[in-house]
């Protein structure tokens, strides 16, 4: 019981003093703190638009990793004697794994041009796979222009369906860079080397390089320069009456 009746007193109970005339219990000693939406409404502007820069970093930090990781391509193929890992990641989330595929699974490979636009595979002219050097002052073709890459045929180990995989169709490489690469897996193929690590990849967009990156400047700057609490009003006597004095003074000399 808060309240108890004393032995020798019949009266009400009442509150008791506490200190230098506060009573402990009065309503002098309550205090209500204020809500989320009370303390943002009585906020500076300087503390609001700390915490809107803060927020602001976070989220583009978080949507530019998000964008790259999505975006982000990457096919491989590991070779190491007649055993080989083909991995293949799409736009998204999701791989594909082809385990326990053997040199003799393959078939062959070969290179193709892919139409920018449509996405259309196409194989090579015989005159595609040579490289002619432009002669100086000649005009420039005004036809399609494709990009170039390399196809692996192969069986799959586990149901033996006949697949052909496009091993870059996401970038533009240069034809030398494909025919390269098409020449390492066919030696392989052939039985010419014992290993083999081909990776074609896309990096992350500039659009996520770039809110990352601003998203990291936005947050360090914020931390550093940025106001997260209102600063306490302390009371000056001294200059409180200064003020009162002076306002008294100006007073008298107007009447």
């Amino acid at each position: 019981m808060l309240f108890r009746r004393g032995s020798n007193d019949s009266s009400l109970p009442t509150t008791q003093h506490v200190g230098s005339g506060s009573m402990a219990g009065s309503a002098s000693s309550i205090r209500i703190t204020p809500t989320a939406s009370e303390a943002v409404k009585d906020a500076s502007a300087e503390t609001k638009v700390s915490y809107g820069f803060l927020f602001l970093g976070i989220f583009l930090f978080i949507w530019g990793w998000r964008h790259g990781s999505y975006w982000a391509v990457r096919n491989t193929l590991k070779c190491q004697n007649n055993l080989c890992v083909l991995t293949l990641r799409s736009p998204g989330w999701e791989y594909e794994t082809v385990e326990g595929l053997r040199r003799e699974h393959m078939i062959k490979t070969d290179m193709v041009r892919i139409d920018p636009k449509t996405k259309e595979v196409l194989p090579l002219t015989p005159d595609e796979y040579r490289e002619k050097k432009k002669k100086k002052g000649k005009k420039k073709d005004k036809g399609p222009r494709y990009t170039y890459s390399f196809t692996l045929e192969y069986n799959h180990p586990e149901t033996m369906e006949r697949r052909t995989q496009v091993m870059n169709d996401f970038r533009a490489p240069s034809r030398s860079r494909a025919r390269k690469q098409m020449t390492k897996l066919s030696s392989y193929i052939k039985g010419d080397r014992s290993t083999l690590d081909l990776k074609e990849s896309m990096d992350w967009t500039w659009q996520s390089i770039l809110a990352i990156v601003f998203g990291v400047l936005c947050f360090l700057l914020t931390l550093l320069l940025g106001q997260f609490a209102d600063p306490k009003a302390v009371y000056n006597k001294a200059l409180v009456r200064k003020r009162h004095f002076s306002k008294v003074g100006t007073h008298k000399r107007r009447m």
